[in-house]
Parts: C-alpha cells; structure tokens; sequence
C-alpha cells in the first residue's frame, strides 16, 4: 500500500512538471469582442427575460399586486360558484365543487375569525405593522428560498 502511495506521488510530480513546461495558451483575437457583445446583450434584455431579481423593485411590486388581484378575484369567482346539474354526471361534479366549497368555507371562515381578533383586540398600530412586516418578511424568504432551489434544480438539470 505504501508502495503504491509513492508510485502516485512519483506520477504527481511528473505530470506536474510536465504541465509547467507547456507554453501558455493565447486566446483568439476575436474571444473579446464576442465575450463583451454577449455581456451588454444581456444587460440590454428586457426585464421579462432576465431573472426576477434583476427586475426594478416598482416592477416586482407592481406584478405582485396584479397576481395577488387576480387571486383574489379568483377566490371572489370561486365563492359564487354553485353545483352544476349536467345529465349523466350531476354526481361527479357536485363531488368536485363540494371540495371546492368546503376548501372556499374553510378559509372564508379563518378569515372572519382573523378580522374579528383585530377588531375586538384594538390593537396598536405598531403591533399591527410588526405583525404585517413579519408576514412579509416570511413571504420574501419563501420567494427567495424557492428562487434558489428552482436555479439550483435547473442548474443541476442543464449540467445532467
């Protein structure tokens, strides 16, 4: 075993002397100019293509608000809906809005519970934004942290 140590320290040397005396390599001429173009290529891109942390923070609010409108809306919608009476299949799709109702109930009823806790508790206006900024600071690490499990799982599918 020994033996076989200093055989791969001997071979270690060897190759790294051998490396050494290898000239250095020059890049193409044109190596610069491509590398630069494709630089200023991507900062000129607009921010739709560009990663969400690259966009201006008036933009990423601006499309917050929008998606969480549009969820809101969708819950709003969801809440009207009523079990549909389709021949054949009345069975099956009442089964389908009836978790959707339970699900609507279930949070409409969470949700009265929380406005009627602040009213009833009159709470301060520091506690309140104390509480609201820590949601959004959960919320921003949740973002951020899914952010880089996402770059991480395609990075690992892309290099795979």
């Amino acid at each position: 075993m020994n033996e076989r140590h200093k055989e791969q320290e001997r071979l270690a040397a060897e190759i790294g002397r051998e490396l050494k005396s290898l000239p250095m390599l020059k890049a193409p001429a044109t190596l610069l100019p491509r590398v630069m173009a494709a630089v200023h290529s991507q900062a000129a891109a607009p921010a739709q293509q560009s990663s969400w942390e690259s966009w201006p923070a008036p933009l990423r609010v601006a499309l917050l608000v929008v998606l969480v409108t549009c969820f809101g809306g969708l819950c709003l919608l969801g809440s009207g809906l009523r079990p549909l009476e389709v021949a054949g299949g009345a069975g099956e799709v009442r089964a389908g809005f009836a978790v959707l109702s339970a699900l609507w109930n279930a949070l409409s009823g969470v949700a009265g519970a929380v406005v009627w806790i602040l009213k009833n508790l009159e709470l301060s206006t520091p506690f309140v934004v104390g509480c609201l900024s820590a949601l959004a600071l959960g919320y921003g690490l949740c973002v951020g942290v899914g952010a880089i499990y996402f770059k991480l799982a395609m990075t690992r599918r892309n290099e795979g």
